[in-house]
């Protein structure tokens, strides 16, 4: 079964893979650098490969061998060497890292054998090393871009798919449908379609799943491609059945049968186990239940044998034990409705996402993160490019002080360009310095949660460490921008509230936004009303003796043309907070009372806060920041 995968992987990357043969090698001519280095950049010249080969070894101080070993790999990919695919991908590492003269050009060749790599080891379920050859290949193309790099991202995306990282693999797939040369080929354009329908639907957004399904279903029909049309129709008639509209649900999977008929069923992985279930379902609905049942029995069995059950054949196994139910509910069998869900829970066992099994997910945090290292090296770099230009600028200023009235122009000149490279500078070294001091504020108090979980030995601290892994996440890309959506923002807010809510903290919470504004246009700056929002949970609610809440309420102020932010709670009020929470707060307010000067000079607007509490209604928060429209 996993040759037959790989040899189906080998044709989709087809594109990216196929190399004719053609240049020969000749031994009576002399091969040069330039002549190689023509073959390496040039990849529409068809060229014998074992001729290349020769012609490098003709010549010991010819460099070239890493373009050989890729495409070796891809030779592997082809014929379905899965061993032979990983061997020459490492050699083709290795003799990179041999040459003494590191090339641009050889960076492609680098790409497309972390890529054939990651291809391998993911069918070898080798989840994590898959995730950092598909990363490193990405990080490669950042400076040196690569025309078919979207199969590394769709490759991303199906892993992340498998192992139950939802999100990620959403944020993969939707960077893959931008690539128009990768979503002009017909397979990838309809299986991503698909598996994006796939996403929303487990997030229960019906409207967008059966949006995609019927892309990929338009797009199979107008580009001749049968394969998923089946499982497209399958998969209408499934949303519709969780929308319980049955007579829906069976005309698509009249149509999944249909459809098998007249293009026979397509030669991958579950499609022979899907074709059962759409006959079944019509059978168990509209024709012999008793047919359907034995059908699903068999298919059960089937599966039972797998040492291992992923993702899909999970989906399958739900889909067929809902439809076992509807027929024993219409039988009547009580006792075999019983056994059913008994087995099912016992069957469920086998199935463990890899996430929670490797912690695959921290994987794409340290990659993040070396994004992050990587951009601010460049920063540096640039940074040092331009101190050395201004260093020369200097040099022809005084150059040239023969003349006064010029010195004078241009020492002028020179001392308003510097005047304002240096205010420029210091603003957006104290935001960057002001934004990073936020996050050890909120991850001591994060950190504090934990240990005072941790010593009441709580059945609920791994789900708060792993509930709070996504807000670091979150937190992370937020810091590290200017301004971002308000959306993006009230999702970090509610994530937080719910994780302080529901794990640590006896409240409630809501957040109101005006129905003028438009979250998804408007961007503001990170983390401002965080530390409220923080100072009111952990200090204002701190001893209430009644159920906490905590109220948000954004709206804008078209006179002054800033976001209005009011958070507010029925805590203990600032007067009766301890000495050492006072200081706490004062730390934060600080920090935010810094950020606001500096947005207020730079954006010319009256950024600022206020504090009212009283013993009845606690603290409110007064919050007025500056805000875009994207």
């Amino acid at each position: 079964m996993k040759i037959l995968l790989f040899l189906i992987v080998a044709f989709l990357y087809y594109p990216i893979l196929a190399q004719e043969e053609g240049l020969k090698f000749d031994s009576e001519k002399i091969y040069t650098q330039e002549f190689i280095d023509s073959l390496i950049s040039n990849p529409d010249i068809k060229i014998d490969l074992d001729g290349f080969g020769k012609m490098l070894s003709s010549d010991s101080k010819l460099i070239g061998w890493p373009h050989f070993y890729s495409f070796k790999s891809s030779r592997a990919v082809r014929n379905g060497l899965s061993d032979s695919v990983i061997y020459y991908a490492d050699m083709t590492f290795q003799t990179y890292e041999e040459t003494n003269v590191k090339r641009s050009i050889d960076i492609r060749d680098l790409i497309l054998a972390h890529i054939n790599k990651a291809r391998v080891l993911s069918i070898q379920s080798n989840y994590s090393n898959s995730i950092i050859n598909y990363q490193k290949a990405l990080e490669l193309s950042e400076t040196h871009p690569y025309k078919w790099i979207s199969f590394a991202r769709a490759g991303l995306a199906r892993l992340h798919y498998e192992i139950g990282n939802d999100s990620l693999a959403l944020k993969y797939f939707l960077m893959a449908t931008k690539d128009s040369s990768y979503m002009n080929i017909p397979r990838s354009s309809v299986t991503t379609h698909e598996r994006l329908a796939n996403l929303y639907e487990e997030m229960n957004d019906y409207e967008k799943a059966k949006y995609y399904k019927r892309f990929a279903l338009k797009t199979s029909v107008e580009k001749n491609y049968s394969d998923d049309i089946a499982s497209l129709y399958g998969g209408l008639g499934e949303i519709c059945r969780k929308e319980k509209k049955l007579d829906s649900s069976v005309y698509y999977y009249k149509k999944a049968v249909e459809t098998t008929r007249q293009y026979g069923v397509p030669d991958y992985t579950g499609a022979k186990e899907n074709n059962v279930f759409y006959n079944s379902y019509v059978d168990i609905h509209e024709g012999d239940i008793n047919k359907g049942i034995d059908s699903l029995k068999m298919l059960v069995r089937a599966i039972k044998k797998v040492e291992e059950i992923n993702k899909d054949s999970k989906d399958l196994v739900d889909r067929i034990t809902m439809l076992l139910g509807v027929a024993y509910e219409k039988q009547g069998n009580s006792k075999a409705y019983n056994e059913l869900f008994e087995n099912y829970i016992e069957f469920s066992k086998k199935y463990t996402r890899h996430k929670e099994k490797e912690g695959i997910e921290n994987l794409e945090i340290k990659y993040q993160v070396k994004l992050k290292d990587s951009s601010i090296a460049q920063l540096e770099e640039s940074k040092l490019q331009q101190e050395k230009l201004i260093r020369q600028q200097q040099i022809i200023t005084f150059g040239l002080g023969g003349l006064l009235l010029l010195m004078f122009g241009l020492g002028y000149l020179f001392w308003r360009q510097r005047k304002l490279k240096n205010r420029y500078e210091k603003e957006n070294l104290e935001q960057r310095l002001l934004r990073s001091q936020m996050n050890p504020h909120f991850v001591s108090n994060a950190l504090n949660t934990v240990c005072a979980l941790v010593d009441k030995k709580s059945d609920q601290t791994i789900p708060y460490v792993n509930k709070l892994a996504g807000l670091f996440r979150l937190t992370l890309t937020n810091s590290r921008e200017e301004f971002i959506g308000l959306d993006e923002e009230i999702t970090a807010l509610k994530n937080y509230l719910e994780l302080q809510s529901n794990l640590s903290n006896d409240f409630d919470f809501n957040i109101h936004v005006d129905e003028n504004i438009d979250i998804n246009e408007t961007i503001v700056p990170p983390m401002l009303i965080q530390p409220f929002v923080e100072n009111a949970i952990i200090h204002g609610l701190s001893g209430n003796e009644d159920r906490g809440h905590v109220e948000i309420r954004i709206n804008i102020d078209t006179f002054e043309k800033l976001l209005q932010c009011n958070i507010s709670d029925n805590g203990v009020g600032y007067d009766n907070t301890s000495v050492e929470l006072k200081k706490h707060k004062s730390v934060s307010g600080d920090i935010v009372r810094e950020r606001l000067a500096i947005l207020k000079k730079k954006f010319r607007v009256n950024t600022r806060f206020n504090i009212t509490q009283n013993k009845k209604d606690g603290t409110r928060v007064n919050l007025y920041i500056p805000y875009l429209v994207d």
